[in-house]
């Protein structure tokens, strides 16, 4: 390019000066064809699906285009990123599109020399299984979904007065006994710290009765009238605790609603058989046999979520077992 317009380049290979060339060659070209047509041809540009230099065509153009997971690999095999879509094969070629814009895509582009997959018959399926294969598989560059051996809850409990108290504790969630007193799970103590000074703020909560201040008497925010004196015995406790349970409603793990397991229909063909929110089966009713077990035999949290929105959304499909 900077032969063949003429552009003057004192030093090749400086970052000055490779700007400098770059900046006189688009006045260059944006004169010659205008600006309009100058956005266009970058936007085609920034648009094109590149491929990772160590992955080769042909493995992409073999990816299924529909719903299932799909495992970025390196050069031994192991595992990078794994990734669940409904269109298998467009879900990976926007991660090569996105690795010119976003650092960890362009680290994970490079690193991968294989794409596999496994194809599922619904989007729950692949939810599950991308849940499921996270944890199993541990690849570096999934975060949200990889297990950790042990997190921090929310425990709920009452003091001798009757007012509702809350307590941080860490702990393996999977081999916790008691769920329906989990009012919030969250990776780290920092987040649920967080996360129980923000409830405390918002719904004039004590801040004693949740474990985040001691004091023989009255809390610190009673005296700054942010707290309405349950730490006192002020307030009514059916008035305190309500506000407890309005304030952490939405993270806390609901009680499972069903006398038994129940068999979820996810499709025409396909059902999911859950007890206690663990998925232990999906059932392929033309065989009448499982195509797929639970790889985790404990509560899992993810799995929770997975399950408790289907349910929520798709309550007709829900049938005891």
């Amino acid at each position: 390019i900077i032969a063949r317009h003429n552009i003057t380049v004192a030093a090749r290979h400086r970052a000055y000066d490779d700007a400098k060339a770059m900046y006189d060659y688009v006045r260059m070209t944006v004169a010659a064809k205008g600006p309009e047509a100058f956005r266009d041809t970058v936007t085609r540009q920034l648009k094109t699906k590149s491929l990772p230099p160590n992955v080769d065509e042909s493995v992409i153009l073999n990816l299924p285009q529909t719903a299932g997971i799909y495992i970025f690999e390196d050069d031994t095999g192991a595992p990078l990123y794994v990734g669940k879509s409904v269109n298998i094969r467009s879900r990976v070629r926007s991660h090569f599109t996105n690795a010119t814009t976003i650092a960890k895509e362009l680290k994970m582009a490079l690193a991968s020399h294989n794409v596999s997959f496994i194809t599922t018959e619904t989007e729950i399926e692949a939810l599950l299984l991308e849940s499921a294969k996270v944890k199993e598989l541990q690849p570096i560059f999934n975060r949200q979904l990889r297990r950790t051996t042990r997190q921090s809850i929310f425990v709920r409990d009452f003091d001798d007065s009757g007012y509702e108290t809350i307590s941080i504790k860490n702990t393996d969630l999977s081999a916790y006994q008691n769920l329906d007193d989990v009012y919030g799970v969250y990776t780290t103590r920092s987040q649920a710290k967080a996360r129980l000074e923000a409830a405390a703020k918002t719904f004039q909560l004590c801040p004693k009765l949740l474990g985040l201040e001691k004091a023989s008497g009255a809390c610190f925010r009673y005296q700054l009238g942010l707290c309405k004196g349950a730490c006192i015995g002020q307030e009514p406790t059916e008035r305190y605790n309500a506000r407890v349970e309005l304030a952490l409603e939405r993270s806390k793990i609901e009680s499972w609603p069903f006398k038994s397991e129940v068999i979820v229909r996810i499709s025409d063909s396909r059902s999911i058989i859950v007890d206690q929110w663990i998925v232990t089966s999906v059932v392929d009713h033309a065989y009448d046999e499982p195509v797929f077990t639970a790889l985790d035999n404990g509560f899992d949290i993810d799995t929770y979520k997975i399950i408790r929105s289907y349910i929520r959304r798709h309550p007709e499909s829900v049938s005891l077992g």
